[in-house]
């Protein structure tokens, strides 16, 4: 069984690709979703951590490759959930240095896991993106 944190990504990232479909390309068939979480630094207070994540987005707000971060939050736990154009991108932003950046900040190491995105439902669009073919739901 997932615990909370778990079970609260999967489910963000699962709402992430499907309200994301207008950013997938059509020919690209390598979206890749990243899910990250970390303990935040003991007794730090909701308020305290979301200043922290909204003082972040410029600097995630110029990553390249980066298509979308959806905070996460829980008491004592942080995260986000990422949309990226490729797992290259992916990669290249989770470096080693990104890595001892997260855990000088929150004062633990980051958990990162990366999935691949070949099926979307996008009810937004009423549309469905399977491996790179983009068809309406109605058709």
């Amino acid at each position: 069984m997932l615990g909370p944190t778990c079970e609260l990504a999967v489910a963000v990232a699962r709402d992430l690709v499907e309200a994301n479909h207008a950013k997938f390309k059509e020919a690209d068939m390598s979206q890749t979703i990243a899910v990250v979480t970390y303990r935040l630094p003991e007794g730090m207070d909701r308020a305290t951590a979301l200043q922290m994540f909204r003082d972040s987005i410029p600097r995630y707000m110029a990553t390249e490759g980066l298509l979308r971060k959806n905070v996460l939050y829980q008491k004592g736990i942080g995260g986000g959930v990422y949309l990226w154009e490729s797992r290259e991108a992916a990669e290249k932003a989770y470096s080693d240095e990104w890595k001892a950046y997260m855990t000088k900040k929150y004062e633990h190491p980051p958990r990162l896991i990366f999935y691949d995105s070949p099926i979307t439902m996008d009810r937004q669009n009423d549309s469905i993106f399977d491996e790179g073919a983009v068809q309406h739901a109605a058709e």
